[in-house]
C-alpha cells in the first residue's frame, strides 16, 4: 500500500482557453472498489480519506485536476492505494 497525498505532483496540463465553461466536479468520498477511470476535462475531489482497495485500478486520464481535501469530520484529504493507480499527466492539489 502506499500513499498518494503525501506527495503534491503537477503534471502536464493543457494551456487553459478563454471557455467560460465550468469544469464539472465529482466528489470521491467512498472506497474505489472496482476498476474506475476518472475522465479527461473533469475535476474530481477527494474528501477524506479514500482508498483504492486491493484488486482495484484507478486510471486516471489527461488533463484531470484531483483536490485532495478535508471531510466534514476534518480528516484531512489522502488517496490510499491498496490495488493500483495509473496517472497520465494529472494535476493533484492538496489541502483546497
Amino acid at each position: 500500500m502506499f500513499l498518494v497525498g503525501v506527495f503534491f505532483f503537477v503534471g502536464c496540463t493543457k494551456t487553459p482557453t478563454a471557455s467560460t465553461q465550468p469544469r464539472p466536479q465529482i466528489e470521491v468520498q467512498s472506497p474505489i472498489t472496482q476498476n474506475t477511470t476518472w475522465t479527461t476535462g473533469n475535476d474530481y475531489i477527494v474528501r477524506g480519506q479514500v482508498t483504492v482497495e486491493e484488486n482495484a485500478l484507478l486510471t486516471i486520464q489527461p488533463d484531470v485536476n484531483v483536490f485532495l481535501t478535508a471531510d466534514s469530520l476534518g480528516n484531512k484529504g489522502k488517496l490510499y492505494v491498496e490495488g493500483g493507480i495509473f496517472m497520465d499527466r494529472v494535476d493533484l492539489k492538496m489541502g483546497v
